[in-house]
């Protein structure tokens, strides 16, 4: 058996679409796994997509320095 290290990125090709309530928003993260590092008053809106090059603890990298929960984005590989 094998294991991945928590904090190892899984490479990722492909897109995001944030999926949460029409008309508002999700927090953008300066990490992946962290409640600490949000951008305040930087969302990204229900609905739009964005491209994703890996994820990590749940987050999923759309630039640098800059992730969003898996729970809110839904995943389509290119």
């Amino acid at each position: 058996m094998s294991f991945t290290p928590i904090n190892t990125m899984t490479p990722l090709r492909g897109e995001v679409q944030i999926v949460y309530k029409k008309g508002y928003g999700v927090n953008l993260w300066k990490s992946a796994g962290t409640t600490n590092g949000f951008y305040p008053g930087r969302k990204l809106m229900h609905g739009s997509k964005w491209k994703t090059s890996g994820k990590q603890n749940g987050f999923y990298k759309i630039g640098k320095d800059q992730w969003v929960q898996g729970e809110y984005a839904g995943y389509r590989a290119y």
